[in-house]
């Protein structure tokens, strides 16, 4: 593994025992937990940003380029939603320490349950 892929992983290594850094049950692409024993894989797209990572799973892992410059491929999914649902719902993703991407793949996956206050 070259010197570059080392210091990103071992940064977020560092970040997630520290608890900077919160490591999601659920992949950020398809919003499922790993199959079998598999664990949820930091993926970088920038190597040289070491803490900015795609929470994904191994089937996932796979499909994706990494390193600096390299080109994603995941095709995004565009949802448009009421200016008041999008702010409770980040307020609830930083309320649980996790990305807006973790919990919209959360809840598209059907492992949470999400409601609003009355």
């Amino acid at each position: 593994m070259p010197a570059h892929d080392q210091k990103a992983h071992a940064a977020v290594w560092k970040a997630i025992t520290a608890g900077e850094l919160v490591k999601p049950d659920v992949c950020e692409a398809c919003g499922l937990p790993p199959a079998g024993k598999g664990k949820i894989h930091a993926h970088h797209a920038d190597y040289s940003k070491p803490l900015e990572v795609e929470w994904l799973c191994p089937k996932c892992h796979r499909g994706r380029p990494s390193g600096v410059n390299s080109e994603r491929t995941r095709t995004p999914v565009m949802l448009r939603l009421p200016p008041d649902l999008h702010a409770e719902m980040e307020r609830v993703a930083a309320e649980q320490s996790v990305s807006l991407n973790t919990l919209l793949a959360a809840l598209l996956s059907g492992a949470v349950d999400f409601s609003l206050a009355a």
